[in-house]
């Protein structure tokens, strides 16, 4: 690698004489001529294949030479005040006709080398030939020239970007911070393409805007359906949305997120989402992240869906945040494996002890699907406030009964955190409702992690807790719940027969009885 002190030589204030500029540029030549592995010869013979030595070439290098050099040494490439073409422009040239072909056949280099030096654009689309380019738009790429009119010329140069740039020929499409042209004008141009032919080199698209531009009447069609603008594309393996929607067709997608910052803004309806969902295969997908992802009201026009799911036989991680019923609608629509999926759900519940039960009970059925085949040994209850619309509850549930084989606990099966009611219903009610979802007989460790006043026996039913749990066998804290249910006879289900069948946490010296620690450890 071209050392870093030639690279980055410290420059006198003055002007750089000459005899000092020839010897810095053969200086940069000799350290590149020393990379011993990327031979011109070999470059143009296999710049056009994606495994290429140029096409590995490391990402630094090529930063250090495009971005920081200039930069680095106080070299403008405009002579100040007369727009005249300084030192650094003719050795920015230099660079570009010595390494163009190493350039143009890594993928990143694109968006930096049109972000600094948008007039080597034709010299870039005509050598890379069917090498694929990053196209990135965000608040920090293309950078503002020093000498733009600021935003008016920053936008037009944006939109020549936009229009010059070769979609189709792009590997990773990144459009962020609401800068430039519109999400929608991309969703249309890439589905345009796609129209014509599949897309052969996307395999990331990175689409994020505020939530306040996502509006008008392209992005209504969109999410109420009225208008399609599916992208298609076969090798296409990640997907980002960010405050916009559209539908995607690959059967290579391993990562989608769809996230929408708030409910007040246009968002698909469930059915619009269903059947988008259902135009793609998504037999590789491995992370699914939702976020906010359907609209509608509340819970007036919220009807529950009752479609066939869509298969995800590859399915690992499944994150879900939303409110109740539209949660609800996810879970019913997306059929997952019973083992080895990770799910997290967060969601906001109805107001009111009866409405909130009745949206917990049904989030916590339709995430843990009993079956014949699985079942899960280890619950975990976190009850975090008191307060009447800050109270919030977490479920954690595992497959597996780890108390006598670890001394911390893995990472849980699925996670469902309950909160946003305007008075909630009891963690007691929580725990009951999710060990009949769980599967009541099968679970042998409880793990409550309470507030003090959870504690309390006038609040609290243990009976009503434990006896749905016949086979429980560890429980935490011990010595806590023991004292809050007090002194029973010995014939008491919660008696002399339970105190020995339900052992303390005694494997874990480092809970020492103390709840709040040991939810530490589980959160």
């Amino acid at each position: 690698m071209p050392s870093k002190n030639i690279l980055y030589p410290s420059v006198p204030s003055s002007t750089l004489p000459l005899l000092y500029l020839s010897g810095l540029l053969r200086g940069i030549e000799r350290n590149m001529d020393a990379v011993p592995t990327y031979p011109a010869t070999s470059v143009k013979r296999t710049r056009n294949m994606l495994q290429s030595t140029a096409y590995s070439l490391p990402a630094e290098i090529l930063s250090l030479i495009f971005r920081d050099a200039i930069r680095a040494m106080n070299l403008p490439l405009f002579m100040p005040g007369c727009g005249q073409h300084s030192a650094g422009w003719f050795i920015l040239l230099w660079v570009c006709s010595r390494w163009r072909d190493i350039i143009v056949a890594n993928a990143s280099i694109w968006a930096s080398c049109y972000s600094h030096y948008p007039k080597l654009q034709a010299i870039f689309l005509a050598r890379a030939g069917r090498v694929p380019l990053v196209y990135r738009v965000n608040a920090w790429e293309p950078a503002i020239s020093p000498f733009s009119a600021m935003f008016y010329t920053d936008d037009l140069t944006l939109n020549k970007f936009f229009a010059a740039t070769p979609l189709e020929k792009c590997s990773e499409i990144h459009v962020a911070d609401g800068r430039g042209n519109d999400v929608t004008d991309h969703i249309f141009a890439l589905a345009a393409l796609a129209g014509k032919s599949p897309l052969r080199h996307l395999r990331t698209l990175y689409l994020s805007t505020w939530q306040w531009n996502w509006s008008g009447p392209k992005a209504k069609a969109l999410t109420e359906g009225s208008d399609i603008a599916p992208i298609i594309s076969d090798v296409l393996e990640d997907v980002y949305f960010e405050n916009c929607w559209t539908v995607v067709c690959s059967p290579s997608i391993e990562r989608f997120t769809s996230i929408f910052a708030s409910g007040n803004y246009l968002r698909p309806t469930i059915h619009t989402f269903y059947h988008a969902m259902k135009l793609s295969c998504w037999n590789a997908l491995t992370t699914l992240k939702l976020v906010n992802p359907v609209g509608g009201s509340y819970r007036d026009d919220v009807t529950q869906q009752q479609s066939a799911p869509i298969a995800m036989p590859s399915l690992k991680d499944m994150v879900l945040i939303g409110y109740a019923p539209h949660i609800a609608n996810l879970l019913r629509i997306i059929l997952w494996p019973q083992h080895g999926t990770k799910l997290r759900v967060r969601t906001i519940v109805g107001d009111g002890p009866a409405q909130s039960l009745r949206d917990e009970e049904m989030i916590l059925d339709l995430c843990c699907r009993p079956s014949s085949t699985t079942s899960f040994q280890s619950l975990s209850v976190e009850h975090l406030g008191h307060r009447q619309i800050a109270d919030r509850t977490i479920v954690r549930a595992w497959s597996d009964d780890w108390s006598s084989r670890t001394r911390s606990p893995p990472d849980p099966d699925i996670v469902v955190s309950f909160g946003g009611a305007y008075l909630p219903c009891a963690w007691h009610e929580t725990t009951i409702a999710a060990t009949r979802a769980c599967g009541s007989s099968h679970i042998r460790l409880l793990v409550l992690a309470l507030l003090p006043g959870d504690h309390q026996k006038s609040h609290t039913p243990w009976e009503q807790v434990f006896l749905a749990m016949p086979n429980l066998r560890v429980l935490f804290p011990w010595k806590r719940v023991m004292a809050s249910i007090g002194d029973v006879r010995d014939d008491h289900p919660l008696g002399t027969e339970f105190r020995k069948r339900v052992v303390d946490f005694e494997t874990l010296p480092h809970a020492n009885h103390d709840a709040y620690r040991f939810s530490q450890e589980i959160c």
